[in-house]
This record gives C-alpha cells, structure tokens and sequence, in this order.
C-alpha cells in the first residue's frame, strides 16, 4: 500500500505494509547517490541491524548508532554523529537512512538537514510512534536545555517505509505509549477510532490497522496545515504539558506517557 504526501517542494511516498522492507531495495534504487549511511540506536542495531543489512545487500552501508532514548536527543549527539560522518567521508549525493523510533529519527533528520546544507535522506520507523506520527510532516529537532525540540528544521525525506513487522519486539510499555499518540489523533479527528482504541489489543493487525487510519488523518492535516498555525495545532494536543514533563523528568517518563497526562 502506497501513500504520498505533498509538501510546498515534492511529493513523498510512503510505502506501507507488512514485510514492506523486503522491497526497500528497489525503493532506494529510485533515488541516486554514492554512499549509504544508516542511522540507528543500539537497540534497534542489536535486534534489526543484520536483517536490514541483509536487506540491503549487496549494497554497501555504514551505521552509525546512538545510544537510546529522548535523554540522547542533544546536540552532543548531533555534534559527534556529524563529525563521525563527516570523517568517514560524504558527498552532497550521500543517503542517510533514519532506522528506529522518533529519537532517531529526529537526529537523522536534523543531520540530513544540516550537513552539506541538506542530503538526501529516508526514514524507515520502528516505534508506533514513529511508524504513526513522527515520521510523517518532516519535523526535524533536538532537545535544548530549555525545552524539548527547540532546535530543528522542516525537511522531507526521500520516502517513509513503514513495516509493522519491526512493532514485534516493541515491549508492551512502548506499544501503550506509541497508541497514546493515535489517541491524540482519535480525540481530535475521528470518533470511529477512538471507539476502536478503547479496547487494548496488541495484535500487529489491530496495531497496522489504527497506525494506517492515523497516518491518513495526519497526512489530512499536515497538507493544509504543516506548521501548525491553525488546522495543524491538533497535531501538538497534549504536548505543551507533556514536553515539559519529558523535560522536568529527563526521560524517566517517555514522550507516549507525558502527552497522555498533557490530553487530561
């Protein structure tokens, strides 16, 4: 299944479905470039690294992993993964590829954004709410002392791979916090969702089918409204409040857990 979201410079696919990461190949073939990058976290490097480069091969990929969780979303981190990158030597025609949760994806991004003024990038999600929120709108950033995602940029990836086949190992916390993000879109926009989001399932096809209706919703949005000015401040429910505890907190309670106290 195949998505596009139009932004003000290009049309971004997102391709969605179950094992869709088989095709990821044939995905980047659309794209040119020289080398390939990968962004990740040790997590996701530890349960998905091998797959995705058995994925990729006979493409030659060089990772680069952070460590996890919105506590690392610094520039700190930003700094040494450019500097990393930089060292092992990039061009302008250089790929990076975001694999793993809203963390991840965020740096990656933001790096993309920055080096060399802008290189081409693609995300391919691992978390609820990456795969159904984070992803989607282009929102690049990471975290000052003074708040949560007041550094970043607008920038669009290549394309979004969305497989609900990475949700698997996702532990029962991350999967209550990801479908919060869906609640905030059911709350807002559609009625026959939150009714579905009222009984907790955990089934990777109840989870595929609510993180598809919220893609659509945000995708909805974001096209009339990308920064958020009016229609687009749905997008931020529950996210005043929730950002400050993430930031008061420093990490102990997660992004899913702080916008659910924020929508109260």
């Amino acid at each position: 299944m195949q998505y596009t979201i139009t932004s003000s410079t290009k049309k971004i696919p997102i391709y969605f479905g179950n094992k869709s990461s088989e095709n990821l190949k044939k995905y980047i073939g659309t794209i040119e470039f020289d080398k390939l990058i990968v962004i990740t976290d040790t997590n996701v490097q530890g349960l998905r690294g091998k797959q995705l480069k058995n994925i990729l091969s006979p493409l030659r990929s060089q990772f680069f992993t952070i460590n996890p969780g919105e506590k690392y979303k610094t520039f700190e981190t930003y700094q040494k993964l450019c500097d990393d990158i930089l060292q092992f030597g990039i061009s302008k025609k250089s790929l990076i590829i975001a694999f793993g949760g809203g963390v991840v994806g965020n740096i990656a991004g933001f790096v993309a954004s920055t080096l060399m003024r802008g290189i081409k990038f693609i995300h391919i999600p691992t978390t609820i709410i990456a795969q159904a929120d984070s992803t989607t709108g282009g929102k690049q950033a990471i975290n000052s002392q003074y708040g949560k995602n007041l550094i970043g940029t607008f920038y669009e990836p290549e394309f979004i791979l969305i497989d609900p086949q990475y949700l698997t190992t996702l532990p029962k916390r991350e999967i209550r916090c990801g479908i919060a993000e869906c609640i905030k879109h059911a709350l807002c926009q559609d009625n026959d969702l939150l009714e579905k989001l009222e009984n907790e399932n955990f089934d990777i096809d109840f989870l595929q089918d609510i993180i598809q209706k919220t893609i659509t919703l945000k995708i909805n949005t974001i096209e009339k409204d990308r920064k958020e000015y009016n229609l687009g401040k749905v997008l931020v429910y529950g996210h005043t409040i929730g950002h400050a505890l993430e930031t008061l907190l420093k990490g102990e309670m997660n992004h899913g857990e702080s916008i659910s106290i924020g929508m109260c």
